[in-house]
């Protein structure tokens, strides 16, 4: 189960931050998000007072008073929940069943394996202007298919498997065993350690920075 929880990322979500979150992804104007928040008859005992009273301190008809708005929901919401959101709810678009029966009967795989079980063949999200650098499209693969990385790589990360492709298969996403995810750019001959299935699709999906950049030792004629 362990192994499932690492790749269902569509769970724990608490439904009071649901609105923080449409506020924060563009899809709710200041007035509709007043409207939510007042129907929180618990969030007095949920947020720091302090929070809490910021709150309700503002004029949400006031337009000019968006950003120091946007920058208190950024201090009640945790920006990892925020981007996990987003992508249970791109999954889900994507057609993603999150109730097939056959999960539980599969939790022996290796992640990789596993992974491709429940993801296989999607095609999730679209390239244009992410938020720190250009979003990308991704489509998993059927199955893992085994590496051709040149062996400095393999020195480098370890054995590790195909998984997908993004970009309009200019990245190429590996994986490991152990459920850690790597951004290969193919054309920069460029690794990135991406993280575990959650952190690197954000990456990819919302054009974040994608991290850690693995060096490549001196090695004549590569």
């Amino acid at each position: 189960m362990n192994k499932l929880k690492n790749l269902l990322i569509c769970r724990d979500f608490e439904d009071w931050k649901t609105p923080f979150y449409q506020l924060l992804e563009g899809k709710s104007n200041l007035i509709e998000f007043e409207k939510e928040v007042y129907k929180l008859s618990n969030l007095e005992d949920i947020l720091e007072k302090d929070l809490y009273i910021d709150l309700l301190s503002y004029n949400y008809e006031d337009k000019s008073q968006f950003t120091e708005i946007l920058q208190l929901v950024k201090r009640i919401i945790n920006i990892d929940d925020f981007y996990r959101w987003k992508l249970c709810n791109l999954l889900k678009e994507s057609g993603l069943d999150f109730k097939n029966p056959n999960l539980e009967s599969i939790t022996n795989y290796e992640l990789p394996n596993l992974l491709l079980e429940i993801y296989g063949e999607m095609e999730i999200g679209e390239v244009g202007q992410g938020e720190e650098q250009a979003k990308s499209n991704i489509t998993f693969l059927k199955s893992p298919l085994k590496s051709d990385l040149e062996d400095y790589w393999v020195t480098i990360i370890g054995e590790v498997v195909q998984v997908g492709l993004a970009h309009h298969g200019n990245i190429i996403i590996f994986m490991n065993n152990e459920g850690i995810m790597y951004i290969y750019i193919e054309l920069t001959n460029k690794m990135y350690i991406g993280g575990d299935f959650e952190k690197t699709m954000s990456k990819l999906l919302f054009g974040l920075d994608y991290g850690k950049l693995i060096s490549l030792p001196a090695i004549d004629n590569l």
